[in-house]
């Protein structure tokens, strides 16, 4: 959350006033102290113009995914 904010240049009491949350819950999460509830990270991804995946579940977003085809033998 704080690489997505800090690309913004927006401050956690900006983020917090977007998302409707305090500044002292955004640091809890930037630290990692606390996980957001599912709103609350919709709202958080909403802001930066990502998914939850890409905010929370990085290494998820960035793994190499390989298609079936009918031509694959399973």
């Amino acid at each position: 959350v704080k690489q997505e904010r800090m690309k913004l240049g927006i401050s956690q009491t900006q983020l917090a006033a977007k998302v409707g949350v305090s500044a002292r819950h955004i640091a809890f999460i930037e630290s990692e102290d606390r996980k957001p509830s599912f709103d609350v990270a919709a709202r958080i991804a909403g802001v930066f113009g990502k998914t939850v995946d890409e905010i929370f579940l990085p290494s998820k977003c960035t793994e190499s995914t390989h298609v079936v085809s009918e031509d694959d033998e399973l």
